[in-house]
């Protein structure tokens, strides 16, 4: 589905709605509701309020992605191991022309016994992590010519950085 929505409206990224999973719980929100089925992201992209809060920066594997134009603007993995999909895709969407959004969830994330590294007991290179994504994401936006959204970055940045970064520090084995 993923890549007949990207041929239909001629994207070179694609991404889908995905189920929340909790124990027995499943759940959906509408998360990208708001940009209909398609939109134009080299138009859209710098008055995307949100974008770092929205989740449509989340997860790589929610969404494909066209090779040539990864490779076109060498566009490719950090050496960070974590938070790292938000700089892939932050990079992907300030040089993509397009994208299709489906509604639909196609993906089941599954946070029952999440052993995701944001949710690890103790990393002892998390917070210089964290920081070199913060200045990376500033770099992609200035590398591209689009202002740096600092008060959405810089909330989106206190809401979820600040919390993994106590729960880090309270898991240091001292």
């Amino acid at each position: 589905k993923l890549y007949e929505a990207a041929v239909q409206h001629n994207t070179e990224v694609a991404t889908c709605n995905f189920f929340e999973l909790h124990g027995d719980s499943l759940s959906t929100e509408e998360r990208f509701s708001r940009y209909g089925t398609q939109i134009s992201l080299r138009a859209a992209f710098p008055e995307m309020v949100g974008i770092h809060s929205s989740g449509l920066l989340w997860f790589v594997w929610k969404s494909i992605y066209q090779s040539a134009m990864l490779k076109k603007h060498g566009i490719v993995f950090t050496e960070e191991r974590i938070v790292e999909d938000s700089i892939f895709n932050l990079s992907v969407f300030a040089v993509a022309d397009r994208m299709a959004f489906i509604q639909e969830p196609l993906y089941i994330y599954d946070l029952t016994d999440n052993l995701s590294l944001t949710r690890a007991k103790y990393i002892r290179e998390y917070p210089y992590n964290l920081w070199r994504v913060y200045e990376e994401k500033i770099k992609i936006y200035r590398r591209n010519g689009i202002s740096v959204p600092w008060q959405e970055l810089n909330c989106y940045t206190m809401e979820h950085t600040l919390p993994i970064l106590i729960m880090n520090t309270m898991g240091h084995p001292n």
